[in-house]
């Protein structure tokens, strides 16, 4: 009876651990997925970044452009007023 009751606990414990390896592994298979989802979610952020940095650098730079034009404009207008520099001629 005892050899019996034995060789039923070890087959019990034998389902009970293939059970459990096998919730185990697809926990791991999950925490893969989403690493892999995490790592593309990463990747599309930083190339958004990226995007928005070089958008943002272009519109100061535009933004200085005509700034410094507009004083530049400025400063020959008034070296004109001054008669320091003949004025400009218009193209035909």
């Amino acid at each position: 009876m005892d050899s019996l009751m034995v060789k039923i606990l070890l087959f019990v414990m034998g389902i009970l651990i293939a059970i459990i390896s096998y919730f185990v592994k697809r926990a791991f298979e999950k925490l893969d997925e989403h690493s892999k989802q995490i790592e593309e979610f990463k990747l599309t952020c930083y190339k958004d970044w990226q995007s928005t940095k070089e958008d943002l650098i272009e519109r100061i730079s535009e933004m200085l452009d005509e700034k410094l034009e507009a004083w530049w404009n400025k400063i020959e207008i008034n070296l004109m007023n001054e008669g320091r520099l003949p004025p400009k001629r218009v193209k035909q």
